[in-house]
């Protein structure tokens, strides 16, 4: 089976990539033969990751310390990716986090960072990935939603996560950088 999803030769950046599903991916992308970049907050479980991966797979990985709602620290991880590896072939925006409380309750800062981290991030690691990508002839994003974009998850009490995970819900389009037609997951 992963004969169809071979990654020999690519590498793919994924953000969160030290824990739950971003781990499971990573190492997923790493058994099709993909070098892996891990992209999170907290550098330590960033490299007990990558090492995870390099001592159980034949890829290579490396843990790139990154606050997705920096600019310049997605910019950094990009350039380091590059530098490392040479190219970025796949991007996978999951990255994400949730602040319990009501909206009639909650401080902006709470609001504004679930959007920062799981909308805004989102945004500028596909912006810097994906000019590489279109610089060297294409690529894959996948952007990891929830069913809290579609539906008002009652009873979790978390307006700002569904409304960051709505933003990138799953949409057909047109590219216009590239004339071709898209999906967003």
């Amino acid at each position: 089976m992963l004969d169809s999803f071979n990654l020999d030769g690519r590498t793919s950046i994924v953000t969160g990539g030290n824990r739950g599903i971003g781990k499971a991916i990573a190492r997923g992308l790493a058994e099709a033969g993909s070098d892996v970049v891990i992209a999170n907050r907290t550098p330590g479980t960033g490299r007990e990751a990558a090492r995870a991966i390099d001592e159980t797979t034949t890829a290579s990985a490396v843990a790139v310390p990154t606050d997705v709602s920096v600019e310049s620290e997605v910019e950094k991880l990009a350039a380091r990716t590059v530098d490392e590896f040479g190219s970025i072939d796949v991007l996978v925006n999951n990255a994400g986090i949730a602040i319990h409380g009501g909206a009639e309750e909650k401080p902006l800062e709470e609001w504004r960072e679930p959007i920062d981290i799981n909308l805004t991030g989102t945004f500028l690691c596909s912006k810097h990935a994906g000019n590489v990508m279109i610089d060297s002839g294409g690529g894959s994003i996948v952007n990891v939603t929830s069913m809290s974009a579609f539906v008002a998850n009652y009873p979790q009490r978390h307006v700002d996560y569904q409304a960051s995970k709505g933003g990138w819900r799953p949409s057909l389009g047109n590219s216009p950088r590239s004339g071709r037609d898209t999906v967003s997951a």
